[in-house]
């Protein structure tokens, strides 16, 4: 399955209508392990029966999957104007930093 996302990620890059599109997602991917991560503690917090999970827990499928996708909009949105600021996104910044063993640039 991966596969054939990733052939098709790279069929639909081949034409330049879609290339524009699909360029919006080039800073969420620049920030993949911040939003990775974002993700993980958001959905914690929403989902689980400590903190909001009994708000959602009634919610029928369709609108949890709306709620990821605005959730996801709204990650594309904050990695954009991240990036417009900063070179990294802030795990993405710390992993290369603890990598190289030095403290990398931060800010544009």
């Amino acid at each position: 399955m991966s596969v054939a996302i990733t052939l098709g990620f790279v069929l639909l890059y081949g034409n330049a209508t879609m290339r524009k599109a699909l360029d919006t997602l080039t800073p969420y991917g620049r920030m993949g392990l911040t939003n990775y991560e974002l993700q993980g503690i958001i959905g914690c917090f929403l989902f689980s029966g400590w903190a909001l999970g009994g708000i959602f827990s009634g919610l029928s499928a369709t609108m949890l999957c709306l709620i990821g996708i605005v959730f996801y909009v709204l990650q594309i949105l904050f990695s954009r104007w991240w990036l417009n600021n900063f070179k990294y996104g802030p795990w993405e910044w710390f992993w290369r930093s603890a990598t190289y063993l030095k403290w990398q640039p931060f800010k544009k």
